[in-house]
């Protein structure tokens, strides 16, 4: 998987893609913008409507760049007989096809007022994810047993992967806008995106991660975090029969859309600071006091 990471073209992949998704967050934030009670119940085509079409499609191409790239390394690494890296990226490259069949799925959806659901194929595709996640924590612990001199990686590995398929189980519940699936959905993702901020924080710290980037990572992480507890509260609030009105729902989708478009805002910048070579110092973590520790600059950017 730090092969993607490695390789400028994958950055750049990665990089343009992330930025899509931000995109994507905008378009959801002026479709919930453009609602009103007569859209809801327009017979034809709405601008509100239009603006939902394009962000699914967006998401989905977005996917697809992943899915693509990750294919294309995969493939690579198959050719040079690299059979660890195969496998890995093979995972990586499932995962990828989950979600963006996921997407198209709800972007044929909205196109013809379909009524099948995409966020059960998009949470088994982060659900894979957080399995490899755990083949990752499984393999440093063995490594762990075998050689006691080696940084104790395994719990931050077993970490990441608890947290990336709480998310997935986040994202699988939010079926329909109704208040419990809100809460339990937003209760679920705050909770894994809260042990991300946490895994990166301290790989930062101890020097797992090089980049001065890697803090805008933490930032955006942490955004997704006020995303969920956001859903929890205030959506789950709003979606209740007893609460809801259209204003309501415009104002908190809009309010959450940009929540997550900011989101990915800093994911993006952190995926072109290390794609266009910014850093050369460790600052301090994102909520502490640490000092800044300076780095040799020819190390600041290789992982993120």
């Amino acid at each position: 998987m730090v092969q993607l990471l490695k390789d400028k073209r994958a950055m750049m992949t990665i990089t343009t893609c992330v930025a899509v998704f931000a995109l994507a967050q905008v378009l959801a934030l002026l479709a919930y913008a453009t609602l009103s009670y007569q859209t809801l119940f327009a017979t034809g085509t709405t601008t509100s409507e239009d603006f939902e079409t394009g962000l699914f499609w967006l998401e989905f191409v977005a996917a697809l760049g992943l899915l693509v790239i990750s294919a294309s390394k995969g493939w690579e690494s198959f050719l040079k007989k690299d059979w660890k890296t195969t496998g890995e990226l093979a995972g990586v490259v499932i995962s990828f096809l989950l979600i963006t069949i996921g997407y198209l799925i709800e972007a044929i959806n909205v196109a013809t007022n379909a009524a099948t659901n995409y966020s059960v194929a998009v949470a088994v595709g982060i659900g894979l994810f957080g399995l490899l996640l755990l083949y990752k924590a499984g393999e440093a612990s063995l490594a762990e047993q075998s050689n006691p001199q080696l940084p104790k990686d395994a719990r931050l590995w077993l970490m990441s992967s608890v947290a990336t398929i709480a998310i997935a189980v986040g994202q699988g519940v939010l079926t329909t806008l109704s208040s419990s699936e809100s809460i339990a959905s937003g209760i679920i993702s705050a909770i894994g995106f809260g042990l991300l901020v946490y895994v990166v924080s301290f790989s930062y710290k101890a020097g797992r991660f090089t980049s001065i980037m890697t803090r805008q990572v933490v930032r955006g992480t942490a955004v997704f975090c006020a995303w969920g507890i956001f859903t929890a509260i205030v959506q789950g609030w709003e979606y209740s029969s007893s609460h809801g009105t259209v204003t309501g729902l415009r104002v908190v989708g809009s309010l959450s859309n940009f929540i997550l478009a900011l989101g990915f805002g800093f994911l993006t910048y952190a995926c072109w600071g290390v794609l266009s070579g910014v850093g050369g110092y460790r600052g301090p973590m994102p909520f502490t006091t640490t000092p800044e520790l300076p780095i040799a600059e020819d190390q600041g950017d290789k992982e993120v």
